[in-house]
């Protein structure tokens, strides 16, 4: 099976910006990703779009992970339970953001979204793409996480965060 981690990270984007020593600069945001195999679920999924632009036009966005508040503080249902999730970030047929718009910050710009099927032993996030873009679902995925392992990885993470 995969192995998730969600790391918090801090990132530049090009919409937040403050004056530093005279000079606007890129704000760094506290952003959540996710990390499948060692390798970021963002970086994958934008590398196979652009590998895959002369079949469909892809924008040329950079991708940034979400904010920390918006989907793991306080422990949240949004992952582990996503049925259950009211969320704005969720769409009608289930699928749920992990991704904003590195240009602009906003989550639904051109975010990327998928679908979490939580199982009796298994997590299944399948159906990867843009938010709102059903021509390119599934360019990457989809993936496997053994529940008990999943779950730790979101409490360890969320306990992270919430001591500092």
């Amino acid at each position: 099976m995969d192995q998730l981690e969600v790391i918090i990270t801090k990132e530049k984007t090009t919409a937040e910006v403050v004056m530093k020593e005279g000079k606007l600069v890129p704000d760094e945001l506290d952003c959540v990703n996710f990390y499948i195999n060692g390798k970021s679920l963002i970086e994958m999924v934008g590398e196979q779009l652009h590998k895959d632009s002369d079949t469909f036009s892809a924008p040329n966005y950079g991708y940034l992970g979400l904010d920390p508040k918006d989907i793991l503080l306080p422990y949240s249902n949004i992952l582990i339970e996503p049925d259950k999730t009211e969320s704005c970030f969720k769409e009608e047929n289930g699928k749920i953001l992990v991704s904003r718009c590195e240009l602009c910050g906003e989550a639904l710009c051109s975010g990327f979204a998928l679908r979490i099927t939580v199982e009796k032993n298994k997590v299944i996030w399948d159906q990867i793409g843009y938010w709102h873009d059903t021509r390119i679902e599934g360019v990457v995925g989809p993936f496997e996480f053994d529940r008990k392992e999943y779950e730790q990885a979101l409490r360890i993470e969320n306990a992270k965060n919430q001591a500092g």
